[in-house]
This record gives structure tokens, sequence and C-alpha cells, in this order.
């Protein structure tokens, strides 16, 4: 999360949130001096800035699972822990991300067994307007993480096939027999 402005109000907004991730842990013991939660109401800078922190939090668990799911999407390695964490955050996330994952897998033997070019292409194109339609006619969520697994698949496809350097290697100038002879 990026917050900006001065660095005393940068510092206040951080030390505010960690405040209220140990409030949330219940680590913190209440600060009645801070806040008087009790019958007064708050002010209401105070009511928006906690507010404002709900949104961040949920916001940054937000896109900590979609960076987890498009890393399962593109067939990366992840910990068990934050398959664990996605899983309870958003389980029908995870099942998405599987999914593309196979799809990724899929599209990847398909490429491997192209016999040309003009295949291959067609292929990325097919799946890739595949995922382009359902992004936009039904599941955004499944029709990003399709284009992530494609992409990947196609990245995978043409590192693995990267030409040959086109210098000859291995003869040694000095030592190959001359054709002609130029000495007089």
């Amino acid at each position: 999360m990026k917050i900006n402005g001065s660095p005393t109000y940068v510092k206040m907004v951080k030390g505010l949130i960690d405040h209220q991730k140990r409030s949330f842990e219940g680590t913190l013991k209440p600060n009645n001096k801070l806040f008087k939660e009790s019958s007064v109401e708050l002010p209401p800078e105070i009511q928006q800035m906690r507010r404002l922190l709900e949104d961040k939090k949920k916001a940054l668990e937000k896109l900590e699972t979609d960076q987890t799911a498009k890393k399962i999407a593109r067939g990366e390695m992840i910990t068990e822990e934050e398959r664990e964490k996605l899983r309870a955050i958003d389980p029908e996330k995870l099942r998405k991300a599987d999914e593309a994952n196979e799809k990724r897998a899929s599209v990847s033997r398909r490429l491997a067994n192209a016999k040309s070019k003009t295949e291959v292409a067609a292929i990325i194109a097919g799946e890739k307007s595949m995922a382009l339609m359902i992004y936009d006619k039904g599941d955004q969520v499944l029709g990003e993480l399709y284009l992530e697994a494609v992409g990947k698949a196609e990245v995978d496809y043409y590192q693995g096939k990267q030409s040959k350097p086109a210098t000859i290697r291995g003869i040694d100038y000095a030592k190959r027999e001359r054709l002609f002879d130029m000495r007089l």
C-alpha cells in the first residue's frame, strides 16, 4: 500500500494502521485516553478515518488474493499458507485459478504439438479471444485468470523455442585448410 503525503502524515497513518491491526488481533489493550468509546460518539473525522482504514484493509486483502490467484493461474509456486489464505477468503477464486492453471497446461501442450508458426498464432489468438469473451460476457475473474494463463503459456513457448545464433562455432580459421596459396 502506498501512502502519499508528508512524512509526519505517513508515519501517523502507518501508526494508526498498526494500532488498528493490533486491536483486531486482540493484542492491544484499549486506550481510553485516545478514544472514549463508552456512550460518547466519536468525532466524524475519527469515524471517517476508521472507515478509510477498513476500506484500505479490504483493498489490500483483495490485492493479495488477486496476486495469489494470478500466480496459481500462471503455474508459479506458492506456499501452502498463501493457498490456505485464499481458500479462507475466496474459495471460488481459488477454484477458478486452478481451472486457469489447467487451461495453461493444456494450451502449452497444444503449442508444443503445433507444426507451424501460423498454427501457433491461431492457437494463441483463439485462446485469448475465448478468454476475452468470458471476461466480457460472463465472469470477469475467470476471464482475467485465463488471459494470465494463456499469456504465460505463450511466453514459455517462445522462450523455449529461441533460435540459435547465426554464427558458426567451432571453426578455427587459423588451422583451416586454404584453397589457394597466395605465396609467390
